[in-house]
């Protein structure tokens, strides 16, 4: 431990190249913290991957995804710890776990899932979070529960806690040891959860119990165009507000182009159509924006909201974070190719 405390000292590039010296496979553009702890016999790191300083993962086995972002002043100590592409862990989070009475100990956050600050997650067992997950700050997680003694007929509780994909637990809710829940779930604020939650539900209260199932229809793609026009909508309010000139060249049904312009040498345009082969009107900057299954362009700046994914060109730099932003603002959150 105390080599692996002062090779958290080592400037970024200077940890990544020993790490690649000692065959650790660490991809491109990584980059570790100062004051960062990586203690496991066991360690990859993804492609531009980013450790926040001052935080430590001590484990048997780390397993790093690409675009991971792990903030500062974070505590991991478990058998196992997976976070997965885009995963994001944020401040002030601990997890503990890694104790000879806990074999099975292991963290595994899913794709583009996001643990926010000040959490506690108690790994004597498994705690399993699939992808595109959103745990509330201060939520707390455990898999073990007991304290005062067993032998007098107090309970003893243990169990593997299981989270879904695309499920939604809001800030300082309290999840109890072998607690499952499904996919497409929606959890109350404050609410404490035991036993298992069927998917496409929503559950409130202490003890959380089930108020609405299914809870969401999948719009049409009359709806979805609908609401897509919702967030251009906003984008308009918010360039508005922050003083950007905007030109509307067009807003109508199955189509949406703007000229955005925040200062003199930022000038793009961001173009919709529901005709995804439709070019975009010039060759100047711009954005496009998808509502397909398929549209993928090999080049150019876009913004799929069906598949969430984009790419941003450096001349498109400045419209393309406003756009990611507005549309994570609305619960889209892309990932870039």
């Amino acid at each position: 431990m105390i080599r692996a405390l002062l090779f958290s000292l080592l400037p970024s590039r200077v940890k990544v190249a020993w790490l690649r010296f000692r065959g650790v496979d660490v991809g491109p553009g990584a980059r570790i913290g100062f004051g960062m702890i990586l203690a496991g016999r066991i360690v990859r790191i993804g492609d531009h991957a980013r450790l926040g300083p001052f935080s430590a993962i001590i484990a048997d086995t780390i397993e790093i995804g690409r675009h991971v972002r792990f903030h500062p002043f974070t505590l991991m100590r478990a058998g196992r710890v997976t976070l997965a592409d885009y995963a994001k862990i944020g401040s002030l989070t601990i997890v503990s776990g890694r104790e000879p009475f806990f074999p099975r100990s292991e963290l595994r956050v899913g794709v583009n899932s996001y643990i926010c600050p000040l959490c506690w997650i108690d790994c004597g067992q498994k705690v399993i979070i699939g992808d595109d997950v959103s745990i509330g700050g201060a939520t707390h997680i455990f898999t073990h529960g007991s304290f005062l003694p067993y032998l007098e007929g107090f309970p003893f509780q243990t169990g593997d806690v299981i989270i879904g994909d695309r499920v939604y637990v809001p800030w300082r809710v309290f999840i109890m040891p072998g607690t499952r829940i499904g996919n497409d779930v929606i959890i109350g604020a404050k609410a404490l959860l035991r036993g298992e939650y069927p998917e496409n539900s929503m559950a409130v209260g202490i003890p959380a119990r089930v108020i609405k199932q299914p809870y969401r229809t999948p719009p049409d793609d009359a709806e979805r165009e609908r609401r897509l026009f919702e967030i251009f909508d906003k984008f308009l309010e918010v360039a508005d507000q922050l003083g950007q000139q905007v030109e509307v060249l067009a807003r109508a049904p199955g189509r949406f182009h703007v000229r955005w312009q925040a200062g003199r040498p930022e000038q793009a345009d961001l173009f919709y159509s529901a005709d995804p082969d439709e070019p975009a009107p010039d060759d100047g900057p711009c954005v496009r924006v998808f509502l397909d299954e398929h549209s993928l362009p090999e080049r150019g700046s876009f913004f799929n909201a069906r598949l969430r994914r984009f790419r941003i060109e450096p001349r498109e730099r400045a419209l393309g974070a406003m756009v990611r932003r507005l549309f994570s603002y609305f619960g889209v959150r892309g990932m870039p190719m």
